[in-house]
């Protein structure tokens, strides 16, 4: 059921007032899960990728990258691996 295809027109005055107010606090409520649930999901990506990163430098600390680039790349690829073993 979607609250905002209810007809209230023919409720009295004070029922139509109350169903606004609840239909105003029940969107706000969604607003507020969605943006709660993006920061949680953030939170673990970020959470997931730190613990990635980690492990994947930590069994790479022995090899002698040339530089930052080759390093990056490595750790990108390994990643999408991780991922898609997920």
């Amino acid at each position: 059921m979607d609250i905002n295809q209810v007809d209230i027109s023919k409720l009295p005055a004070d029922v139509r007032k109350k169903f606004r107010q609840l239909q105003v606090m029940y969107a706000e409520k969604k607003i507020r899960n969605k943006a709660r649930d993006d920061k949680n999901r953030r939170i673990r990506h970020n959470k997931i990728a730190n613990e990635v990163y980690d492990n994947i430098t930590k069994d790479m600390s022995d090899i002698d990258m040339p530089n930052e680039y080759v390093n990056r790349q490595e750790w990108i690829r390994n990643y999408i691996k991780w991922l898609e073993k997920q």
